[in-house]
Order: C-alpha cells, then sequence, then structure tokens
C-alpha cells in the first residue's frame, strides 16, 4: 500500500504541474497556421465548472465569430467575443474591459452578428453604452469587423441563453426570466411556475412575440420554411401555449421536440413519456 502511494504521489504532483502550465497559457496560434490543421488556443476561461464556455457562429467564407469569456484579475469575468479566420487567425476581439459573458451567438443571412450575455457595471462599445449595477442582460448587433450597429439592454430580470437565425434573417432567442422582462419594446409577466421565455424577433431586433415556457431549452435550429426546431428535457411537468406534458415519476426526466411557426403555432411532442431516466424517450 505504502509503495503505491510513492508511486503514485509523484504522477499526481506532474498532473497538478501540467494543470498549472495550461491556466498560465495565453492566446496563441502555430507560427504559420496556413500549413497547418489542428487545435488552436485562443484564451483560456480559468474557469472549472459544468456550464458551457462559449458558443460559436461561421459565415460564408469560414470565418469564425466565438461568444465567451475569461476570468480576469479580482476572479471576475470578463466578455470575450471574437473573429477568427478560417485558418485560426485571430482577426479582432472585443469585450475584454467589460465584467461580464458572452453566452450566445448567431448569424443574419446579410452576415450581422447578434450576440447576448449579461454585464455589471457599464459596457461602452463604438459610442453605444449601457449600465447595470447588478448582473443585466446585454443584446447587441456588430458588423463583421466588430462594429457595433446595436446595443440594448433589456428591461427588468431576463438572461438569453439561446440564439439562432433563420434563413428570412428572423431570430429566436430561449431566455429565463424573473418576475416580468422587457426586450425589443415589448414586454411580459412571469407565473410562478414558468422558467423562462421564447422570443421571436424580426431582422431589426424588435419583438414580434413573447410567450413563456416551462423546460430545459439546449437546441434551436430552423428548417427550410423557416420554422423554428427546439429541443430539450424536462422534469415534472413541460408546458408552452395551451398544452403541457406530465410525468408521474419524480425521479424522471423526459424529452421534448417542438417546432414554432411565425405565429407561436407549434407540433406535438415526439416520442413516449417517462421510458427512459435521464434521457429523452
Amino acid at each position: 500500500m505504502h509503495m503505491k502511494l510513492k508511486l503514485l504521489l509523484p504522477v499526481f504532483f506532474l498532473l497538478l504541474l501540467s494543470c498549472e502550465e495550461k491556466r498560465k497559457a495565453t492566446g496563441s496560434l502555430p507560427k504559420d497556421p496556413l500549413k497547418k490543421d489542428g487545435l488552436y488556443h485562443l484564451r483560456t476561461t480559468s474557469r472549472i465548472a459544468g456550464d458551457p464556455y462559449g458558443n460559436f457562429v461561421t459565415d460564408t467564407q469560414g470565418n469564425i465569430y466565438i461568444a465567451s469569456f475569461q476570468k480576469k484579475e479580482g476572479a471576475l469575468d470578463r466578455i470575450l467575443i471574437a473573429k477568427l479566420s478560417s485558418v485560426g487567425e485571430l482577426l479582432w476581439e472585443k469585450g475584454q474591459q467589460s465584467t461580464g459573458r458572452a453566452q450566445a451567438i448567431t448569424i443574419s443571412p446579410e452576415g450581422k452578428i447578434w450576440i447576448c450575455g449579461f454585464f455589471q457595471g457599464q459596457l461602452s462599445w463604438d459610442g453605444s453604452s449601457i449600465k447595470s449595477k447588478e448582473n443585466a442582460m446585454f443584446w447587441a448587433r456588430l458588423d463583421q469587423d466588430g462594429k457595433t450597429e446595436y446595443l440594448e439592454k433589456p428591461a427588468g430580470e431576463i438572461m438569453a441563453t439561446q440564439l439562432h437565425t433563420n434563413s428570412a434573417g428572423e431570430m429566436l432567442m430561449v431566455a429565463s426570466m424573473g418576475k416580468s422582462a422587457t426586450i425589443g419594446g415589448m414586454g411580459l409577466d412571469r407565473k410562478v411556475d414558468e422558467t423562462g421565455a421564447v422570443i421571436l424577433l424580426d431582422k431589426e431586433g424588435k419583438t414580434k412575440w413573447i410567450k413563456a415556457l416551462k423546460g430545459n431549452v439546449k437546441r434551436i435550429l430552423s428548417d427550410a420554411n423557416n420554422s423554428f426546431w427546439l429541443g430539450g428535457d424536462f422534469k415534472d411537468e413541460f408546458y408552452f401555449e395551451q398544452d403541457s406534458f406530465q410525468i408521474e415519476d419524480p425521479f424522471d426526466r423526459d424529452g421534448f421536440l417542438i417546432r414554432i411557426a411565425e405565429d407561436g403555432s407549434w407540433s406535438k411532442q415526439i416520442g413516449h413519456k417517462g421510458i427512459r431516466r435521464m434521457g429523452y424517450s
């Protein structure tokens, strides 16, 4: 037993050193990225958590736009929005002077970059500025050079977690919210058992409708008819609009798949309730 411990301790120490070196790493790229495919390191978040570290989209030229964050001095997270070329070259970055995180990103058919996340204090980009003493959501549109064209702080308690654009340029946003919120000129009062909202916005970021949701949305896609599809899971009960699903077993979770048209109508559940625990049925 003692011999095993003696052998394991040096290995554990080496692993700790390796982890420490990774934490100290800064953004780096191969000297000649045009000649080398591989995994490129932009920034280290320095966070250990189960939540997503970032999101990204690509444009028609293969450039990559990233919404993320990086821990800075005083254990505060700083917003990180970046553009990389198709070979991993860092073209620009934005938000490193602002406290918060960029959480979701999408690109319109015209190539406009829409980003949402949260911030604290003051967010000042390219002549646009918003303020908040507490953590608050920001909602922004950038051009492909990173210049801010639109910046909004929605009123109330709301935090966007998912964002997707269809080929018509409409955007569907999923957000968690408190008692009430207003975004894009339209508001919603949340009932006690509701967990969040689904929001349809036009090309300019103005809200077309906002509806309550009870469930955990994990992915949004759109089809050739520009309908949005939402997939996720729920515990005990899921509902959207006038319909709901229930699970009797308190330890079970089930999956849902819904299709949302422009007017907010939706399709029925896929699968059977309560067949598999902690997964999709």
